[in-house]
Parts: C-alpha cells; structure tokens; sequence
C-alpha cells in the first residue's frame, strides 16, 4: 500500500507528497476491517490541516464514491485533475471537469461520480 511521503516541513507549513496521479490507485483507505476504499488518501492529517480535509481519489469510468456521506466537523475540498463526471451535494447534481473545484461544508451530503 502507498503512503504519503512528507516532503519538507516548517514551523507555519507542511508540504506533503502523495505521488503521481498515475500511480492514485496504489493508496488504500481502510475504513474499517471490511470496509477498504482503492485508490482514496485524505492528505489532511498528514498536512497537519486544521479546517479542511483534502483528499485524493481516482475513479474509472463509471465509478464512483459509492455512498453519499457527510462529514462531522471538517468541509471538504474536491480538486479535479482529470476528466469529467457530476457531483452531487444534497440532491443537486451539477458537472465537473478538469480544472473544477468544489468545497462542502460539513453537513451536506455529497458524493462524486466519473462519467
């Protein structure tokens, strides 16, 4: 399983690496013992954020996060790097594309899905 590489850190900043987006699909969010989502890594943590959580993901055609989800305390920062799908946040579905970004406060419920 991949892991976040920290790439330099300071007193006010970290800078983390979560690889090539070729290579997303090697990370591994293990949710719980029988719950392991391929090719997700929240880089939150690891960047010692305290208002947001950002995370990674790859999809393949047709994929999608699965679940629509909320969050309890943190919005959510959706970047997209490639391609093109719809993201849902509450009932409302709208497009996304290369270059889109997306914030979510926490409790809206939201999910992504690659077209």
């Amino acid at each position: 399983m991949k892991q976040i590489e920290k790439i330099a850190e300071g007193a006010a900043y970290t800078c983390v690496s979560v690889g090539e987006m070729a290579t997303l699909g090697e990370h591994i969010l293990a949710l719980g013992p029988d719950v392991k989502i391929p090719g997700k890594v929240f880089a939150g943590g690891a960047l010692q954020a305290t208002g947001a959580e950002i995370s990674f993901q790859s999809f393949p055609v047709g994929g999608q996060t699965g679940f629509l989800h909320t969050h309890r305390t943190h919005e959510e920062l959706y970047i997209f790097l490639s391609g093109e799908g719809q993201m849902q946040v509450d009932g409302e579905i709208f497009p996304v594309t290369e270059g889109s970004v997306v914030r979510v406060a926490p409790a809206p419920k939201r999910s992504v899905r690659n077209t």
